[in-house]
């Protein structure tokens, strides 16, 4: 996730009150590595917050691994109904429609996890380059697409995110890094898919975001 999509995310958590949060569903949510180590601003500006305002959190994913709370696939429906055995209020789901084949049935499965009155958090990729993770269907929805996909729903935040560019982004990870690592990191080799991000060279990321309230 981007730096400038945590921020906008995390303004949005703060506006509203724990108990209208806890629980919630992190969707997609990676490993604790990921989330403190390689991508620090996650913890920092959502979870850390949501953890002092007493907001408890369920990290879900689909590998099993450290950090991950719940190991399930929102269309397998066993695991959904496990899902929805724990009740949530909010689900967290931060650039993951682009990793699926059918993000429209995605948002209706995460919807129907929720109350009345349940808060949805939406992010996807807008001008982002190609990122297999297992599949990237190039799915790019503007503020009006995603809106489309919340028909007849409490849509309190539609917009377009703008972040970095790739220079910037790798300047931002070197500082993060101990030591005096190169730019591209160690192990750095090239590949067609750094290539899609080279478009990016000068270009900045930008992200669609929004929040819905179930009703």
């Amino acid at each position: 996730m981007l730096k400038e999509e945590v921020i906008w995310i995390g303004e949005r958590l703060s506006e509203m009150d724990a108990a209208q949060l806890s629980p919630m569903l992190d969707i997609g949510s990676s490993t604790h590595k990921f989330r403190t180590v390689e991508q620090p601003y996650i913890d920092e500006l959502i979870f850390a917050p949501l953890a002092k305002r007493g907001c408890n959190v369920h990290h879900v994913d689909l590998k099993s691994a450290d950090g991950v709370d719940v190991v399930a696939n929102i269309f397998d429906d066993e695991d959904y109904e496990r899902l929805g055995a724990l009740k949530p209020r909010s689900i967290l789901c931060g650039s993951l429609l682009e990793h699926v084949q059918d993000p429209d049935a995605a948002v209706q499965r995460l919807l129907g996890l929720l109350p009345v009155g349940g808060v949805l958090f939406l992010t996807v990729p807008y001008s982002f380059p190609r990122h297999a993770d297992p599949i990237d269907t190039m799915f790019r929805p503007s503020a009006s697409r995603l809106r489309s996909m919340l028909r007849g729903l409490d849509v309190r935040h539609c917009e377009i995110v703008t972040g970095r560019t790739l220079i910037g982004e790798l300047l931002t990870r070197r500082s993060m890094r101990k030591g005096s690592e190169p730019v591209l990191g160690k192990g750095w080799k090239f590949s067609p898919q750094v290539l899609f991000h080279l478009l990016w060279l000068w270009r900045p990321y930008r992200i669609t975001c929004a929040v819905t309230i179930k009703v």
